[in-house]
């Protein structure tokens, strides 16, 4: 990799934060005690557990999706601070995996904007469902 492309990472991962900022700052949260049928009751209900109870039963689909709550009962970090260290590495690994296969910058260029930006993107959905995985 060229110095370029670790200078073009650097400003990908400032846009990712800033992201993240602004949705947080602009965006509401999700009221978990409006949504009773929200994925984010069951990660609470797993992260609960993994604080109290070694030995749980967790049923599909969520049994597939218990890294999430187990490194927040762990390492007492909230879900979103650890979705968000999870989006910045994405956004590298991304970045480095489609210059490797030669993308065209472009290409790369509105893949990134579409991760962060769009509604349902990495950051955006992860700021107002903030107990997702």
């Amino acid at each position: 990799m060229k110095t370029k492309d670790y200078i073009s990472l650097l400003i990908w991962t400032i846009i990712a934060i800033g992201a993240f900022y602004f949705y947080k700052d602009f965006q509401d949260e999700l009221e978990y005690i409006k949504c009773a049928k929200c994925d984010g009751i069951q990660y609470d209900y797993i992260y609960w557990n993994f604080l109290t109870c070694p030995n749980l039963e967790i049923h599909f689909p969520f049994n597939t999706r218990i890294l999430i709550p187990y490194l927040s009962a762990k390492t007492n970090l909230s879900f979103q601070f650890i979705n968000f260290i999870f989006s910045i590495i994405t956004v590298s690994v991304l970045y480095f995996s489609w210059k490797k296969l030669n993308f065209k910058s472009i290409l790369i260029i509105f893949g990134l904007f579409w991760l962060l930006l769009h509604w349902s993107g990495i950051i955006r959905y992860y700021i107002f469902d903030p107990i997702s995985v």
